[in-house]
């Protein structure tokens, strides 16, 4: 008897009391034009509704996978998703966020075309719950631009990643010592090997909601950043005069009112309000 084939994508998310949003992002991404997936859901032992929830999406479509542990935080949570994986490529969802319908197509597309870019995200459209206001965040497109930009602006959307599963077998998965910062610390594993590449349309709504505490304290975060940025000057090989942008983490000290007037000083404010928003909402108004 003949196994089944394995799926090209594995969609992988990660989630902890995500309740009032994870069935959303499941619908998002059973409603793709790209069908050949995998979705693997891991729940970091939720003590809210949520695995009645997921029992209840995986009991309803079979591609959906749902695996349960304590609760380990997350880098761990995501190795446990990546270890699950069986496609040639891996996409990232966050819980609270949603993909828009073509997003696995455009990506998958993408890397047949581009078999020396490991990792492709793209913009998002970034969505406030309780104001319902939109706006778009864009990330440099190009390899060469992004890593022009890595240590003074934000390069991807993590719910928006796809990774070749090559490139992980290279460079290895979450760095699980990293509470925060793991993804962009595999980000920067991964384009010291392959290219990464950003498509210029949204791929995700990203929801933004009151319910998103950081448990780090601001001097942590700043601390942390401004670690990763160091390493990626040194990593990538980047021209000296690179460690200077490594003030740009100190503005996360300072008021909101002048973070914003630095950043647009520096070209570093990629935040524009969308036009129309309706035009992106629409296809997913349902599960907003």
């Amino acid at each position: 008897m003949n196994s089944p084939a394995k799926p090209k994508v594995s969609v992988v998310t990660i989630v902890f009391n995500g309740e009032e949003f994870v069935e959303g992002a499941i619908k998002s991404i059973a409603r793709q034009t790209y069908k050949n997936y995998e979705h693997i859901v891991v729940d970091d032992g939720s003590t809210d509704d949520t695995p009645k929830i997921l029992a209840e999406c995986s009991r309803r479509d079979q591609r959906i996978k749902v695996v349960r542990q304590q609760n380990s935080g997350i880098p761990k949570a995501y190795n446990r998703g990546l270890a699950l994986a069986q496609g040639e490529y891996i996409a990232i969802l966050d819980a609270d966020d949603l993909a828009f319908p073509a997003r696995l197509e455009k990506q998958v597309a993408f890397l047949d075309e581009h078999v020396d870019v490991g990792l492709v995200g793209g913009a998002e459209l970034a969505f406030e719950v309780e104001s319902k206001k939109a706006w778009l965040v864009n990330h440099p497109v190009e390899d060469s631009a992004i890593r022009h930009a890595w240590v003074h602006q934000q390069l991807f959307t993590h719910s928006a990643t796809m990774v070749r599963r090559e490139a992980l077998l290279q460079v290895g998965h979450y760095d699980e010592n990293l509470p925060r910062g793991c993804d962009p610390d595999l980000w920067l594993r991964i384009a010291q090997r392959w290219k990464v590449a950003n498509l210029p349309e949204p791929l995700v709504l990203r929801r933004h909601h009151s319910k998103q505490v950081t448990r780090m304290r601001r001097f942590d975060i700043t601390a942390l950043n401004v670690g990763m940025k160091l390493k990626s000057v040194h990593a990538l090989k980047l021209p000296a005069y690179y460690y200077l942008y490594l003030v740009f983490p100190l503005l996360g000290m300072l008021p909101n009112g002048v973070k914003r007037m630095f950043r647009r000083l520096l070209a570093q404010e990629t935040r524009i309000e969308a036009k129309d928003p309706e035009r992106y909402l629409s296809s997913l108004s349902d599960l907003l």
